[in-house]
């Protein structure tokens, strides 16, 4: 016998033997002849090192059903009349096991008349013909599939059956369960040869149920309380209606691990610098019809230490004064590890910027006497690199140059991490492309040439989108409405937009196009007309009739990544009118028909993550439109806005748990020449943008007593001026489904009124926004209580809107 390796299909029994078997039968495998069978076919090293040098002249292969004799003689390299290697015969027998088509592959040689005889038994792997799971509850057949591919397992139909790959199938089907809470869940494997050949494999699942957190203690705890303690578990805490809605009870032994490390986190903050958390103590509890487990998790708190002194080591372009300024000492005096966290960051963040990517920081404590210890932090300065090539990888109409724009690095610059980073959030805010989440940018350094190469991977995240749609809203009735969007028409960057909107008491149509890089430079040009026909009502028995039609055309001059300036010029030709009834019964109506020119100078600042799903950043915007005067038109007034939004993540690391989100706008209009404002120049507030709750025109100016301000023909006065506040906390469930709990504030003053901040109309409540590709806008489903209630007020408890947030 030359070699041998065997791999027999084993009764299911016990793992641990299974796995012990099929390891040696691998070892026997690979070591090809380390067992012999006598005679001339197998010598002390190699296969068949008796028979090296004599000339093939029979060969014979039994077992090769499926591949055939030429094909087992072909990747074996034997053939008749060849002379016979056992070097090379050791190392294709190594090539065809590795392919995972047999089971047993067994050669057997002797010397004849004339040279060699070989004779080559092969036990091939069946073939899987189905695959078949039952007592799937909680998992779908679909998600395993999806797993399988995920981590290359090569359990398929049609493809030969390996017992290796058939174990982690069982395991991938375990961890799938066990991500949702089924820690007692057991899968296990059978196979059944079928006829005509091939096998059957059956997965039988017990699911075991679920189990859930039911309580959490600690001991040895004294310097935080187990309810401090507990704040600091994100994945597996004991159950509440928002932790069961959010699935954070469910006990998983992962993300008990990783809550614990969040617990010594805690410590470590405080100066507990040897603090450590035991393994801890689970018990299985039944309570009704489910288990719950009982978390004991001993605590070694260790001694509290103080900071003394921070010293640099290994930094030789940057000099230790400009580094200590990176560490804001802490004023407790205790040595807390966010305080030695974040100061090493930034040292790390001042050489990225300066193009030392490969640059190591590492902070080291040194103890010293009374409980004081010292932070040396050493450096390794590496070498300075510059950008190589500049790859994109993903964007299959995107071109590349839409995206090699945006970036603040280019080829040959030196890297600057820091730009690199900035560049990143703007190509998010771009919509049309998405980054890769966890690995953004794939990094080959050359550091023979100080070169590294930026390949950015992503996908294209927003294609062209057509939106039919119609409903019934309480402000315009029965509509119906067609869209077309494309933020990045043919895979130039550039959005085109058109909509047609018909409704009983709506009609609008707009058609817009901008160009962000007009003429491959910084500056933008984009125009837009729009039709439409409204009646509104206005409330206290008024109602509002707009005629208007019109266009813009936009010049913008970015700035940097996230600053643009634009000049915008507008015009429209707009008839509106409004009427109510007196008291005695009489129809009174005010007109106006006029054509608005107007030149408007804008800036923005925006450094917000994402328009849609914000989790940080700022953003600014400030205007100021002239209209009338050498502009020509029937309206002279000069109006102002500004407008600040801003989001903090709340834990939770990439993925926040919490979003934190603060807006203020505010604005001001006065008539220019002599002249007055007409009731379409001025503010009312409410509806789609503004107070959540209010309909649309629902906010207006009120006297002392409470009572709407009029003019001269008893119709409601608009203001002069107006200021929004509001305040959100955002609860992302997933990528399509977020609540947030919003406060409102905002209120609107005529002239001679002073902004009194006592008077602010406030409202409060829930709206849940729903984002999915089916529609271009995310949907809102806006619950709110108004707070501040008035007579005359026209309130809706509930509203659906399309858009983002502030």
């Amino acid at each position: 016998m030359v070699g041998e390796s065997r791999n027999p299909w084993l009764p299911r029994g016990s793992r641990a033997i299974g796995a012990l078997l099929a390891l040696f039968g691998w070892l026997g495998m690979a070591g090809a002849t380390d067992a012999a069978a006598g005679g001339e076919a197998l010598g002390p090293g190699l296969p068949g090192e008796g028979l090296a040098g004599l000339t093939l002249v029979e060969l014979e292969v039994e077992g090769a059903e499926a591949l055939g004799e030429e094909a087992v003689l072909f990747h074996l390299g034997l053939a008749t009349g060849a002379a016979f290697d056992p070097v090379a015969l050791d190392r294709r027998m190594r090539e065809l096991w590795r392919r995972g088509l047999l089971d047993d592959l067994t050669i057997d040689g002797e010397a004849v008349e004339g040279g060699a005889r070989l004779v080559v038994r092969i036990v091939e792997r069946p073939a899987v013909s189905s695959i078949e799971y039952r007592g799937l509850q909680r998992v779908k057949p679909a998600d395993i599939k999806k797993r399988l591919a995920e981590e290359g397992i090569g359990v398929v139909e049609g493809a030969p059956l390996s017992r290796t790959e058939l174990r982690r199938l069982e395991a991938a089907v375990e961890g799938l369960y066990r991500e949702r809470g089924f820690q007692l869940v057991d899968a296990v494997s059978a196979v059944e040869e079928v006829p005509g050949g091939g096998v059957a494999v059956t997965v039988t699942v017990d699911e075991g149920g679920r189990l859930r957190v039911g309580e959490l203690a600690f001991e040895g705890n004294t310097a935080f309380s187990d309810a401090r303690l507990r704040r600091a578990h994100r994945e597996s805490r004991p159950g509440g209606w928002v932790t069961r809605v959010r699935g954070r009870d469910r006990f998983d032994r992962a993300a008990l691990a990783r809550d614990l490390d969040r617990v010594r986190q805690v410590y470590l903050r405080a100066g507990y610098k040897d603090a450590s958390i035991g393994e801890p103590r689970i018990e299985v509890v039944e309570e009704g019809e489910g288990r719950l487990v009982r978390v004991t998790v001993p605590v070694e708190e260790g001694d509290r230490w103080k900071l003394g002194s921070i010293g640099f080591t290994g930094n030789l372009e940057i000099a230790d004064q400009r580094l200590l300024a990176l560490f804001d000492r802490p004023a407790s005096g205790w040595l807390g590890s966010r305080f030695i966290e974040e100061g090493a960051q930034r040292v790390r963040d001042l050489y990225g910027s300066d193009g030392f990517t490969a640059a190591r920081v590492e902070p080291v404590i040194v103890e010293r006497q009374g409980r004081s210890a010292d932070l040396i932090v050493r450096i390794d300065e590496g070498r300075r690199y510059r950008v190589g090539r500049i790859e994109v990888a993903g964007n299959t109409t995107t071109r590349d140059k839409v995206i090699r724009r945006e970036l603040a690095v280019q080829e040959g610059d030196v890297l600057d991490a820091t730009a690199l980073r900035r560049s990143l959030l703007r190509l998010g805010q771009l919509d049309y492309f998405a980054l890769d989440e966890e690995e953004p940018v794939v990094f080959a350094l050359d550091e023979e040439d100080g070169r590294v190469d930026l390949t950015l991977r992503g996908r294209e995240a927003d294609p062209p989108r057509v939106f039919f749609g119609g409903g019934y809203g309480r402000t315009h009735g029965l509509f119906g409405d067609v869209r077309y969007t494309s933020r990045n028409f043919l895979g130039r960057g550039e959005t085109l937009s058109a909509s047609l909107q018909a409704g009983a008491d709506l009609t609008q149509a707009r058609l817009g196009y901008s160009v962000p890089w007009l003429l491959d430079r910084r500056q933008s040009l984009g125009g837009e007309l729009f039709v439409r026909e409204e009646t509104l009502d206005a409330g206290s028995g008024e109602s509002l009739m707009r005629d208007l039609s019109g266009g813009r055309l936009t010049w913008g001059r970015r700035f940097g990544l996230f600053q643009t300036l634009t000049l915008g010029y507008a015009y429209q030709d707009v008839l509106d009118s409004r009427s109510r009834l007196t008291a005695a019964g009489d129809s009174v109506l005010q007109a106006i028909d006029r054509e608005i020119s107007s030149l408007e100078l804008g800036y923005l600042l925006d450094r917000i993550d994402s328009r849609y799903q914000p989790t940080r950043g700022l953003r600014f915007s400030a205007s100021l439109q002239h209209a009338g005067g050498a502009l020509g038109g029937d309206a002279r007034y000069l109006r102002s806005r500004a407008a600040l939004g801003w989001f903090r993540p709340l834990g939770g690391g990439r993925r926040p748990r919490f979003v934190l989100g603060l807006s203020l706008e505010a604005g001001a209009v006065r008539p220019l020449g002599g002249g007055e404002l007409a009731f379409n120049d001025r503010f009312f507030r409410g509806g789609d943008g503004s107070l959540r709750g209010f309909e649309a025109l629902g906010v207006y100016p009120r006297g002392e007593d409470g009572a709407p301000l009029v003019d001269s023909d008893g119709f409601l006065l608009g203001g002069d001026r107006f200021l929004e506040a509001a305040l959100e906390l955002h609860l992302p469930v997933n990528d399509v489904l977020r609540l947030v709990l919003f406060a409102d504030a905002g209120s609107v003053w005529a002239e001679g009124q002073p902004v009194d901040l006592g008077s602010l109309r406030r409202t409060a409540g829930l709206e849940l926004r729903v984002t999915t590709p089916l529609f271009p806008d995310p949907l809102r489903f806006i619950f709110s209580e108004n707070l501040s209630p008035l007579d005359g007020d026209r309130f809706d408890s509930f509203q659906f809107s399309f858009g983002a947030g502030f």
